[in-house]
This record gives structure tokens, C-alpha cells and sequence, in this order.
């Protein structure tokens, strides 16, 4: 009962701050059916263009159970400390600098005494939680993840998916990954060209994500190979493991020309 209450107070920052193509959680108005037409609107956009297209499909292993409470709430002792934990994983200070960067200039939470007695709460649930079994005899005690089905899980997971997908759409659009659509003036909804999002960016489901990549034959390769980097080099500094497992975390290639 606490937890829903909780989450009502924390759930309107989720959405001031969730991504494109996040439609988990209710997040963009959207759905499972939503993503679903989403993706396929931007294939038909590919074949209608004669266009390669490949459909990056990541899974997260263990995602609820592995997830970091501490990015989550950007909750460390100090920033050096995250730069730190970065480095001994195998990945350039720069890069981790570069994300400590876009928590503070892009924060979820305010600086409100509402917003943060939130943020309190929330963390306090969070840390030194317990976790007992039937039939087995003494506790565990658990610091990292949430357990799914609470009222809280999959809003606290899709807070660490916003910095994900963001760093990730960030990090592909300097290296001009990201397709982009082309504006039609005459279009059925009488849309402006600064109301619409024309880039083919991430499209998920809490945990579930595709990653639309299009190109021409030539391209659509290499393509993939640098997208598959960059997601992997962000879900390990922000604590998520991919499965790569055979029907997990794969693409889907259609390539034309």
C-alpha cells in the first residue's frame, strides 16, 4: 500500500523524463501493440524506400534482479568513486565522466523538498533489504535490483532504462548512426515539422528493446557492429548484463540493393 502510494508521487517524473519509444510502464501513452506498430511502420519505411533494414533486438539478463540501485537514484559517496568503478570494468574515464555529466545537467529529480523526500524514500526502502525463502532456514541480504511484481519494480527499472537509451541515442547520433525520416509538408495529420520526432530511434518495453537501424546494403553491417559496441559498453557501466544467448539479443537483417 505504501509502495503504490510512493509511486504515484515518483511516477509523474518517470514520464517528464522517459525517452522516445519508452512504452513501458504506460510511458509515451504507449503499449506492447504501440511499440509493435512502431517497429513495423519503420520497416514498411524501409522497403518503401528500398532501403537495407535490421531490427537490433536486446535482451537484459536478470534485469529486475540485477539492477543498480545506485545509478537508479545516482546515489554514491562521489563522482570519482563511479569514475573508478567504471575503469576497473574496462571502460574510458572520459565516457563515464561524459554520463556523470548528463545525470547532473539533466537531473530526474528536483531540487523541491517534495522531490526529494521522494528520492529519500525511495532509496531508504532500497537499501539494506532482506530476502527470506520457505524452507530454508536464515536471510539474505540483497543490494542490488527489485523484486518484480511490487509496485515499485518496474518504474524504478524504466528510471534506469531513461539513462540508458539515452546515452546510448546520444552516443549514436555523434557517430550519425540514427536515421533519420524525411518531413512531408502535405501530411495527412497537418503536422509541423518541429511537432513530429523523425529520427528512428529506440523503441522498448521496459526490459525489451529493438534498436531500428537503416542504410544501404554497404552499410547496414557495420552498422550493426558499432550499434552492438556502444550498447554493450553503456549496459556495463550502468551495471546491465545482455544476453547473448541464441534468440536473445540478435538482429534482424532485411537487405536490399
Amino acid at each position: 500500500c505504501f509502495g503504490t502510494q510512493l509511486r504515484l508521487h515518483a511516477a509523474p517524473r518517470l514520464h517528464q523524463r522517459a525517452v522516445p519509444g519508452m512504452y513501458g510502464s504506460g510511458l509515451n501513452k504507449g503499449s506492447t501493440d504501440i511499440g509493435h506498430l512502431h517497429l513495423i511502420a519503420l520497416l514498411e519505411y524501409a522497403q518503401t524506400n528500398k532501403l537495407s533494414v535490421a531490427a537490433l533486438f536486446v535482451d537484459i539478463s536478470s534485469a529486475f534482479a540485477s539492477m543498480s540501485r545506485e545509478i537508479v537514484n545516482a546515489n554514491w559517496n562521489t563522482d570519482q568513486e563511479f569514475i573508478d568503478t567504471c575503469a576497473s570494468k574496462g571502460l574510458d574515464r572520459n565516457k563515464a565522466l561524459q554520463f556523470l555529466e548528463l545525470l547532473h545537467s539533466e537531473p530526474i529529480w528536483n531540487d523541491t523538498v517534495h522531490d526529494q523526500h521522494i528520492r529519500t524514500m525511495i532509496i531508504q526502502m532500497h537499501t539494506h533489504t532482506w530476502s527470506s525463502f520457505e524452507y530454508l532456514s536464515g536471510v539474505i541480504e540483497t543490494y542490488r535490483g527489485c523484486l518484480a511484481g511490487t509496485p515499485l519494480a518496474d518504474m524504478l527499472f524504466c528510471f534506469l532504462m531513461v539513462w540508458f537509451l539515452d546515452i546510448t541515442h546520444r552516443d549514436a547520433l555523434s557517430e550519425d548512426l540514427i536515421h533519420k525520416l524525411p518531413f512531408e509538408e502535405d501530411n495527412y495529420y497537418g503536422y509541423q515539422k518541429d511537432q513530429v520526432n523523425l529520427e528512428a530511434h529506440s523503441i522498448s518495453f521496459v526490459d525489451d528493446c529493438a534498436f531500428p537501424i537503416i542504410g544501404t546494403s554497404t552499410q547496414i553491417i557495420p552498422k550493426i557492429i558499432r550499434w552492438t559496441q556502444i550498447i554493450q559498453s553503456n549496459a556495463t557501466m550502468i551495471g546491465l548484463k545482455l544476453n547473448y544467448k541464441i534468440g536473445k539479443t540478435q538482429p534482424i537483417i532485411k537487405l536490399r540493393g
